[in-house]
């Protein structure tokens, strides 16, 4: 049969963009904090860190000391973060936590 009207039907319109959206939500993402009172050098490397893993994570996230890890973590479902890493620095040694989230498991790693 003969095709009715004069234009044509779009068929690949809706296919690539939920491609687009499914690629983004697999993306792993991450947010790179850092926890208590940490020096200079802490603070350098977390914003080091924050710009190795830039396309995938936050590069100006705010943090204060009210904001507890419950916080980044409630908010991380809504931006499609998968990764959450910590640093934190003790009289002992500096520590780099990464958890994958919303409950996977904790790599604690000890930085020199």
């Amino acid at each position: 049969m003969p095709r009715q009207g004069r234009r044509r039907k779009k068929t690949r319109t809706g296919k690539e963009a939920d491609v687009g959206e499914r690629e983004k939500k697999l993306t792993p993402r991450c947010f790179v904090i850092k926890r208590g009172d940490v020096g200079d050098r802490i603070k350098d490397l977390v914003q080091d860190f924050r710009m190795v893993m830039m396309p995938n994570s936050a590069k100006a996230l705010k943090e204060s000391k009210i904001n507890r890890i419950e916080d980044f973590i409630a908010v991380a479902s809504h931006f499609n973060v998968s990764h959450l890493i910590i640093f934190t620095a003790t009289k002992a040694a500096t520590y780099m936590k990464l958890a994958r989230l919303p409950q996977g498991p904790t790599l604690t790693f000890r930085v020199d």
